[in-house]
């Protein structure tokens, strides 16, 4: 499995209002996203953008996963529209994840 980082939240609570949310304690949500990153050129590319042209401290990317996960630590500046928004301007898809 190849990870960026490895995160191990605390508690996690799930089924709150909003779908692609779960909340571990603390001040912000974790987002969960499929996404079209497939390649390690992709992966680079995701990596360069969240380091550094956004404030999120955490993330991770699941490749070995089929639908890529991406896992992000949700910021006050980065909520989920704005990161699709973000990633879809270099042809990184983003998809909220449900359950």
């Amino acid at each position: 499995m190849e990870m960026e980082q490895t995160i191990h939240p605390p508690q996690i609570q799930q089924n709150r209002k909003e779908k692609n949310r779960i909340f571990p304690q603390g001040e912000h949500d974790w987002l969960i996203f499929k996404t079209n990153v497939a390649t390690p050129d992709q992966k680079d590319q995701l990596k360069h953008i969240i380091e550094n042209e956004t404030d999120i401290p955490l993330w991770t990317i699941d490749m070995e996963d089929v639908d890529n996960v991406l896992r992000v630590k949700e910021t006050a500046r980065f909520d989920e529209e704005h990161l699709i928004s973000l990633f879809s301007q270099s042809n990184i898809r983003l998809e909220p994840m449900t359950w």
